[in-house]
């Protein structure tokens, strides 16, 4: 029993280290045979002390939470997770990277270096809402219920044609939210077509929020095999294979 209570506990010490942690990777930490590992973290998932990713990669799950007293609030485990892959994206791309999740109809960016989010609705050193003139915005506003996409151009109005040339009308509107939902992936010049932001929908898991990974950089660098990797590094990071395929197109990036 001993010996199985502190395997437990290392497994939990290890996910929590390398949130979300892939099966291959845990067997090679522990140095167990991936049947009799593979046994014990579906255990420990169907007892709630982890959980898993579409892909099968594993978080510490909502037992562990509710324990200490966080009870319904996943918040913070989501956090965790997008922000650990943050971190690898940061570390394998070299350039500016964001996290954002849309929670309760709030754009949330959660800080490298930081335990806190910035949660914000707009974005107060722009004249229109970030939801509009951020990549990840735009696929935060895409992954939203109708309803909430509805409200933002209530509120809000069009896009100005300066910083979302492909909307005219509503249903310019409707039909360039249904193609980043599908697409996953984001692409935003800057007027002055100096900086390039590159953002692709992360997927988390069924019940969580809304959530994407963005990247900023000068444009004149996103070129040949800097445009390979990084969007090949996007790609992988995110999840996103169809953000994956891009790396090899020829044609104008930014038309």
């Amino acid at each position: 029993m001993g010996l199985v209570i502190d395997r437990t506990a290392q497994v939990l010490r290890l996910v929590l280290e390398h949130e979300p942690s892939a099966l291959k990777h845990l067997c090679k930490w522990l140095g167990l045979k991936k049947p009799a590992l593979c046994m014990m973290l579906q255990s420990m998932a169907k007892a709630g002390l982890l959980a898993r990713l579409p892909d099968g990669a594993y978080y510490l799950g909502p037992l562990l939470f509710q324990l200490t007293g966080q009870v319904g609030d996943e918040s913070a485990l989501w956090h965790r997770v997008a922000r650990r892959l943050g971190h690898q994206l940061a570390c394998a791309s070299d350039v500016a990277v964001t996290v954002a999740l849309l929670e309760n109809g709030q754009y949330v960016r959660l800080l490298l270096q930081a335990d806190r989010p910035v949660s914000f609705q707009e974005d107060l050193s722009h004249p229109w809402p970030i939801f509009y003139h951020s990549a990840t915005g735009r696929l935060l506003l895409a992954q939203g219920s109708s309803t909430f996409q509805a409200e933002v151009l209530r509120q809000y109005g069009l896009p100005p044609h300066s910083i979302w040339p492909e909307i005219s009308t509503e249903a310019d509107f409707k039909r360039e939210l249904s193609r980043l939902k599908a697409s996953g992936f984001a692409e935003v010049l800057t007027g002055n077509g100096q900086i390039l932001y590159l953002g692709s929908a992360l997927a988390l898991h069924p019940s969580a929020p809304p959530a994407a990974l963005g990247l900023g950089l000068p444009a004149k660098h996103f070129s040949g095999i800097q445009k390979e990797q990084l969007l090949a590094t996007l790609g992988k990071v995110s999840r996103n294979a169809k953000v994956y395929g891009l790396k090899k197109e020829q044609e104008n990036f930014f038309q």
